[in-house]
């Protein structure tokens, strides 16, 4: 615990800039370190900071592929899955506000978010694409990871978005897991 209730403790912390109307628009990770010298990271990832209202292709750390809507389907409940980045609107997420400062991830050719079935808290629970509603199963936050990625956890689980079992494979899986710091199947660089 600091001396002071006005210096944080050292870690690694995101930091978000506040637009006119209340609304982080641009998110950094920043590193505090003992004896202060803290830096801001201004490109924490290869693709820059997250910012609202982005579109982004999610690329796992640990494959090099994308998340991916399966067949580019519009339909709710059409799984998300892990493919060979190709540019496609399958592969592109748009960044929204959500509530209480979380983030959906709306793709570009449905216009449907990336959602938790049945809003389970379940390890092993699949992600597809469904209506966006504004329910915490769609909300998440955006974690500093590895390399400068980032992990996807969810709001009402508290658990991240994982390529299931790390598996390399086009087609697998992406589900939501508990959270594992630098698990490269839980860390996705953000590409615009």
């Amino acid at each position: 615990m600091p001396n002071s209730p006005n210096i944080a403790p050292p870690g690694h912390y995101m930091l978000f800039l506040i637009n006119n109307a209340g609304v982080p628009s641009v998110a950094r990770i920043i590193s505090l370190k003992e004896g202060g010298g803290g830096h801001v990271n201004p490109n924490p990832n290869p693709g820059g900071g997250i910012q609202v209202g982005g579109t982004y292709s999610l690329v796992a750390r640990f494959s090099g592929k994308c998340v991916d809507v399966d067949a580019g389907a519009t339909a709710n409940g059409t799984k998300i899955q892990q493919w060979t980045c190709n540019g496609s609107g399958a592969q592109r997420f748009r960044v929204q506000q959500a509530a209480n400062g979380a983030f959906n991830l709306i793709n570009v050719n449905s216009n449907k978010c990336i959602d938790v079935s049945d809003a389970s808290a379940a390890d092993g629970q699949k992600i597809h694409q469904w209506d966006c509603s504004g329910a915490a199963n769609q909300a998440a936050r955006f974690t500093g990871g590895t390399d400068g990625t980032f992990q996807v956890k969810f709001d009402h689980s508290g658990k991240c978005m994982d390529v299931a079992g790390t598996n390399p494979a086009d087609g697998t899986l992406i589900h939501q897991w508990t959270c594992f710091g630098g698990a490269g199947n839980q860390e996705y660089y953000f590409r615009p």
